[in-house]
């Protein structure tokens, strides 16, 4: 797979600026240019990453005891959100799936679409008063 980091329809123009750079650097991990070929599970890692970063910023309440505040928990704590999106939920849901162990019909099969997807959630969020 191909990551592109600065693909102008991955990171929301709205963003924070600080919070943009920070997912841009985290995808930036992938490698040194763009579009760089990841391997699929480390893409989804990255990807996972990201959008814990941008999730944090939503919830920056330390997250519930429930779900923590790692990446992976807030993944799981906006999936099972019955207030967000469906296709928001189902996105986070596809990215929180780690191991090809796991249900892999549960994989996200596009983590850089279903980022894009959280990220635009996100930015609608802390656009909110």
């Amino acid at each position: 797979m191909a990551i592109h980091h600065d693909s102008p329809s991955l990171i929301p123009s709205d963003f924070p600026p600080a919070l943009a750079e920070d997912i841009r650097q985290e995808l930036s991990r992938a490698g040194a240019s763009a579009p760089v070929s990841v391997h699929p599970g480390r893409l989804r890692a990255i990807c996972r990453r990201a959008a814990g970063i941008a999730l944090r910023a939503v919830h920056d309440d330390a997250a519930s005891e429930e779900h923590g505040s790692s990446a992976i928990g807030l993944l799981e704590r906006l999936a099972t959100d019955q207030h967000a999106p469906s296709d928001v939920a189902a996105a986070a849901a596809r990215l929180r799936a780690k191991r090809e162990g796991d249900d892999t019909s549960t994989m996200s099969p596009d983590p850089l679409a279903d980022l894009a997807r959280i990220l635009h959630y996100c930015a609608g969020m802390l656009s909110k008063p």
